[in-house]
């Protein structure tokens, strides 16, 4: 949970992204909440030049959609306990150099898109 970690960096106000879901579907429209990933990253500008910090916003942003393409392509609606689908970023997750899946995370990642190229789950829009 994010509250807990709201010193330092950590998600205040809420989520910093949200993904429609719709008849139990998560679908692929995403919102990114930029004034909440500002106030995330702003706690790691340090005297960053402001096009460095363009360039990070870029770099964090793209994570936070990362993050929420997890939840379509998963059809997951819960959070890993590590990597990109974590329920909670820390502003040193999102303009560090590393950000990866955890292996649990990717496993099912593979295992839905194999589900879905060989026919085997309804297509989208039908229920």
């Amino acid at each position: 949970n994010c509250a807990a970690m709201e010193g330092g960096g950590a998600m205040r106000g809420g989520p910093l992204a949200s993904t429609q879901v719709e008849g139990g579907r998560i679908l692929p429209y995403t919102e990114v909440f930029c004034d909440r990933l500002e106030q995330v990253l702003a706690a790691g500008w340090g005297s960053a030049p402001l096009y460095r910090r363009h360039v990070l916003t870029g770099r964090a942003m793209a994570r936070v959609l990362a993050h929420e393409i997890y939840h379509f392509l998963a059809q997951e609606k819960g959070h890993a306990g590590s990597g990109v689908a974590k329920n909670c970023f820390h502003h040193r997750d999102l303009l560090g150099e590393e950000f990866a899946f955890d292996e649990h995370t990717a496993g099912r990642m593979r295992g839905r898109a194999e589900q879905g190229e060989s026919g085997e789950e309804e297509p989208a829009g039908r229920e």
